[in-house]
């Protein structure tokens, strides 16, 4: 955080740590893990990377919802200290008692999972909020919950290992959290108390700094206009774009505007044969969501393979599209979902259809004082339809894709009615392959007409060479993508069309 000279806004935040009752003044910039290795001098959550690659850092969030209490692991490092107001925050300090191991360290220890040991807490963590919330996890669930954790010296055989013995000792996961830490669920809040402030001189040289914690958009729109008195100001929704920019690029703001509790912003929901996605609906409640899994199986698809599961527990759906990567894998995918966004601000709403969103890199329809309300997908039609999604990166998880495509292909019989195809990295924001989509509507897929098209989706990009990617390799992958997608569209159909090729 830049420092700067005069007076500093202390947030007043009072939450609870491991089953106790805390209250601190903070400077609201901060992130939990700064908190606790900074602030409390509690060093077993790590700080390695500071961006939410690791996993090192990996801590549990209690906090109600939909009138349950939920147990989430997130990355520490990305996770702004405010934010605990009101909830609880376990870390591996918590979890075991003064003369013996938690469960989930004694699987660890006896599958020798653990060497240096920097990355273990993490592990630990992780492991605990998985068996939290499924404590029967098939080999596909340790998987996912294990993605964001990295380690360097032990290996990961042994840490599965660790994991399937866990899952064999434990009969019911409601002795996981000792009784101390099982009580605070009597006492969360389902929304957060006001987030009060205490103004004092600038003796550390802090900069400036407030945020701002709305539970309406009509107080969202009274926020906004005092910030605008006092200086710039910047929406945070999941926060996991944002705060690497403030951890690694030192990019601050003077006022944060936290949307995570406007109460117009939430749920999933079908109307008019829409489904219409809350602006701070996060991709692990889009993940998990039975209309979602009904009607668009892509977008699971898609999340499934976006960064890992503390990224997702945080991270929204909006912020994807807000953020205006040239790669983002959920963009993307809604392009060919063919999706709308509703953009709020104190003037009322107005709805934009995503294709016509982006209109250079990081420049979008969204003004200054909008939100992004809603985004909404058009149920599919009655025609039948395929869906494909691909990505290409150098890892198999958390990792930003080279190129990603997205693809929805609707027919009748033997012909493609409709074709929407996107990709993602081969332009300075997602687009849709318009030539392409023109080309093969009203034709028969055949091998023939995929290397027409596929020839074609390559002709109308122009990608440019990056860390991730020459742009000669990026052409390739645009052709090559599209060849898988329409031989695996072309497999779906066989049955009942015959061969094509």
């Amino acid at each position: 955080m830049e420092k700067s000279s005069g007076h500093l806004n202390l947030a007043q935040i009072a939450f609870w740590l491991n089953g106790k009752k805390m209250q601190f003044d903070i400077p609201p910039g901060i992130t939990t893990l700064e908190l606790l290795n900074d602030k409390l001098s509690m060093s077993g959550t790590k700080s390695s990377c500071n961006e939410g690659d690791c996993g090192a850092c990996t801590v549990i969030i209690g906090q109600r919802k939909n009138g349950a209490t939920s147990y989430q692991t997130v990355n520490s490092c990305l996770y702004p200290a405010f934010r605990l107001h009101g909830k609880h925050l376990i870390t591996v300090e918590g979890i075991s008692g003064k003369d013996e191991l938690h469960p989930v360290q004694t699987a660890l220890l006896d599958e020798h999972g653990t060497q240096c040991g920097f990355c273990t807490p993490g592990f630990v963590m992780s492991l605990l909020g998985l068996f939290l919330n499924n404590p029967k996890p098939g080999k596909a669930d340790i998987l996912a919950a294990l993605e964001g954790n990295l380690c360097r010296c032990t290996g990961y055989d042994s840490i599965m290992k660790a994991a399937n013995l866990l899952k064999k000792r434990i009969k019911d996961n409601a002795d996981l959290l000792p009784s101390a830490l099982r009580k605070v669920e009597k006492l969360l809040n389902k929304t957060n108390p006001p987030l009060l402030y205490k103004r004092v001189e600038n003796t550390e040289g802090w900069e400036t700094y407030k945020c701002y914690c709305p539970k309406s958009l009509s107080e969202l729109w009274q926020n906004i206009v005092t910030c605008k008195k006092t200086g710039s100001y910047k929406f945070i929704a999941g926060g996991t774009d944002l705060m690497v920019l403030a951890n690694i690029q030192h990019i601050h703001y003077a006022n944060l505007i936290d949307l995570s509790q406007v109460s117009e912003l939430d749920g999933i929901a079908i109307q008019n044969s829409e489904l219409h996605i809350g602006g701070n609906v996060t991709l692990t409640e889009l993940q998990h969501n039975k209309l979602v899994k009904k009607h668009f199986p892509l977008m699971i698809t898609a999340i499934e393979q976006m960064a890992s599961t503390q990224i997702r527990n945080t991270a929204t759906l909006a912020g994807n599209i807000a953020n205006a990567s040239p790669v983002a894998d959920g963009a993307t995918t809604l392009l060919a979902l063919q999706a709308k966004v509703v953009l709020a601000s104190s003037r009322g709403d107005r709805t934009v259809e995503l294709s016509k969103y982006y209109h250079a890199y990081k420049q979008t329809e969204l003004k200054p004082e909008e939100v992004i309300r809603t985004v909404v997908l058009p149920l599919p039609s009655a025609d039948k339809h395929w869906q494909g999604f691909l990505k290409s990166a150098k890892r198999k998880a958390v990792d930003i894709s080279g190129v990603v495509s997205a693809v929805l292909i609707s027919y009748k019989g033997n012909k493609i009615t409709q074709a929407v195809i996107s990709f993602g990295g081969v332009a300075p924001y997602p687009a849709r392959a318009l030539k392409t989509m023109t080309f093969l509507a009203g034709k028969t897929i055949s091998g023939k007409l995929i290397e027409q098209a596929a020839h074609l989706a390559q002709s109308e990009f122009t990608p440019i060479s990056d860390v991730r990617g020459q742009k000669d390799y990026r052409s390739v992958l645009i052709r090559n993508h599209l060849i898988r997608h329409l031989t695996c569209f072309l497999d779906a159909v066989k049955p009942q069309q015959g061969s094509m090729l």
